[in-house]
């Protein structure tokens, strides 16, 4: 099957782009509702969890560079055992997370910005802009998100700085105040969410053209996205506060670019961030839908994968709709079960992977 080629440089904006993606909505609701005024904490404490998790997908890939995940597992354990496990974590796994991901958009929409249009709609529109970059190749997705991500760094450097006048530092105080225990419980769901489904990367890091450099650009990608999220929920917190209200609130992103008001002539610019939302889960849901298509693809040892995408496509709108009844038992998914779905796929799974690699020679190319 033919293969583009990105550049370092786009794949660390993938990266972001996947990183931040629908978690930038999401997370900060999570930790605030665990962590309180210790959502930072959380947040540093995922990202140290994530260094040896991010190690173990470096060294699958600097161990088999030219090969996908997929193709690593026929490498291992053989081409039949390898597909078949391939298929089964491509068409399970992927599929999960894409539903989700694509509920919690349709889900803010009807929400904050068209509550009177069905979330049906929604989903379907999206997917059909999804489903026609995903036609065009990885390489068109790269350049495109290439040329939009200074827009989405504008936007949310815009909201960094306008609410910075209504910080209040005691909001951040006590540190600690309930131990360290809620900081834990709070830090599994950000270390499961964005970093975890890191795994997917496997299918898109052979795929750039300077391997040697491969590596260094996705651990870039992924701090530059943590940041983000890290700056992001300390302003929450220094803004907002930790009352009742923020606390239960399933957006507290969109909250707080609510706050921005500047002599009462620039306000209203919550949009801003609906925006850079917006793009980011649009690449992130492509990304969901390209590396799902592609891996099941190889995994049948299809020529072409494109003829795949629009059935996956139609089978996460339904699922998104069926599985995930509503806002509320969307978020009992994400806090309670994706973390433990995202344990054995994104970590057990790849932890056996490289284990069984060791005892094996690696052969190389296999085309």
């Amino acid at each position: 099957m033919e293969r583009t080629c990105i550049s370092t440089g786009q794949l660390i904006i993938l990266v972001i782009m996947h990183v931040v993606g629908t978690t930038i909505l999401v997370i900060p609701s999570i930790l605030l509702a665990e962590a309180k005024q210790d959502a930072w904490l959380a947040a540093l404490i995922a990202l140290v969890a994530s260094v040896p998790l991010m190690l173990l997908f470096l060294a699958l890939h600097s161990r088999y560079p030219t090969m996908t995940i997929v193709e690593m597992l026929g490498e291992v354990f053989g081409k039949r055992i390898g597909n078949a496990v391939s298929l089964l974590c491509l068409i399970v796994y992927p599929i999960y997370l894409f539903s989700l991901t694509l509920r919690n958009i349709g889900d803010f929409m009807t929400s904050q910005i068209m509550p009177e249009t069905p979330i049906e709609v929604i989903h379907i529109v999206f997917m059909a802009f999804v489903l026609y970059a995903v036609r065009l190749g990885l390489e068109p997705i790269a350049r495109a998100a290439e040329l939009l991500i200074p827009i989405v760094i504008l936007m949310l450097f815009v909201m960094f700085i306008f609410v910075t006048p209504q910080i209040k530092h005691e909001n951040i105080l006590p540190v600690l105040e309930n131990g360290f225990k809620p900081v834990f419980r709070a830090a599994i769901p950000f270390f499961s969410f964005p970093f975890m489904e890191g795994l997917l990367f496997l299918m898109i890091l052979p795929q750039t053209n300077q391997q040697a450099k491969a590596g260094k650009a996705y651990v870039t990608g992924v701090a530059i996205g943590w940041a983000i999220l890290f700056i992001l929920t300390v302003l929450i917190i220094l803004v907002l506060g930790t009352s009742e209200s923020t606390l239960t609130n399933i957006f507290p992103t969109y909250d707080l670019a609510k706050k921005i008001n500047v002599g009462r002539f620039f306000e209203r610019v919550e949009i801003t961030v609906a925006i850079a939302w917006f793009i980011t889960s649009f690449f992130r849901v492509c990304l969901y839908l390209y590396c799902t298509a592609y891996g099941i693809a190889q995994a049948l040892q299809l020529k072409e994968y494109r003829m795949l995408a629009a059935p996956i496509a139609i089978l996460v709108v339904v699922f998104s709709l069926l599985a995930v009844p509503n806002p509320s038992y969307l978020r009992v998914l994400d806090v309670k079960i994706l973390p433990f779905f995202n344990l054995t796929f994104g970590l057990i799974f790849p932890l056996i992977l490289y284990v069984v690699a060791l005892f094996r020679k690696p052969k190389g190319n296999p085309s």
